[in-house]
């Protein structure tokens, strides 16, 4: 096929169009994937240096020699320009953990694990709860860092989960979600007793499992309890920030699917 003046110029120009094309849907749009990835990737090698083999290495000197701690979650919250923010989250494992598998029913290693996890949890709270640093990916990029976790410390191993809850009332230790030993912090300005109700005699079983007593040392897990059993629904701030308001919802949606 021979073709005129006009068919080439035609065919020039959708030759263009269609380099165009190409260069904007797929090879500039790849090339900032490709870019973000780098920056993405200096960012969270600054967070295991700077955060995460610190913390591993304080929390082994508390209790566990050979607690490990990883980045569970990094994701970028905003990518503009010259601006990043990323956001990310840490998991703590042990296998040493395991010789506390049976602490439910043996209250000397309850107390034990409590005791130890009650010191890392001052660690993690002291130095490394409110991380958030600015770094610089390159010499137009600058990049925020914010650790999200939670204010409980976690420890997990093949099979358990291992939770420990520090509040204004009480300090739990969990099991799978399971109160296994409970401290009650009675003498704090924070948390004073009902002048009716003396909380300090009862057992653990009679003040997680009354969601209808009252009182300030109760006030929050009750609130969390009530909130799901009553409303379906919970204050995502407050579960965030308040230990035993989420152990009273945690209990509650329990309780709920267990009875559907």
């Amino acid at each position: 096929m021979k073709l005129t003046k006009p068919d080439k110029i035609i065919f020039s120009i959708l030759g263009v169009i269609g380099i165009g094309i190409i260069c904007n849907k797929v090879i500039y749009p790849g090339f900032l994937a490709l870019k973000e990835s780098q920056s993405q990737n200096i960012a969270k090698d600054f967070v295991l240096e700077d955060f995460v083999l610190p913390l591993q290495k304080n929390l082994q000197n508390t209790g566990f020699d050979d607690i490990n701690v990883s980045i569970d979650t990094f994701k970028t919250d905003i990518s503009f320009e010259n601006l990043r923010e990323y956001d990310f989250d840490i998991a703590i494992s042990s296998k040493k953990i395991k010789e506390y598998e049976d602490i439910a029913n043996d209250e000397k290693k309850a107390e034990e694990l409590y005791s130890i996890m009650e010191k890392m949890s001052n660690k993690f709270e002291n130095g490394y709860s409110d991380y958030s640093k600015q770094i610089a990916i390159n010499e137009d990029i600058k990049a925020n860092i914010d650790y999200i976790g939670n204010f409980s410390l976690e420890i997990r191993n093949e099979g358990h989960k291992y939770v420990f809850y520090n509040g204004p009332c009480f300090n739990t230790l969990d099991m799978d979600l399971e109160t296994i030993y409970i401290v009650h912090e009675e003498d704090s300005p924070a948390c004073p007793l009902n002048d009716n109700i003396d909380y300090s005699n009862q057992e653990k079983d009679e003040v997680l499992d009354n969601p209808d007593v009252e009182g300030p040392t109760l006030g929050s897990y009750t609130d969390g309890y009530n909130d799901i059993i009553e409303d379906e629904e919970y204050d995502l701030d407050r579960y965030e920030h308040d230990g035993e308001y989420r152990k009273g919802v945690d209990d509650a949606m329990d309780e709920l699917d267990e009875y559907y």
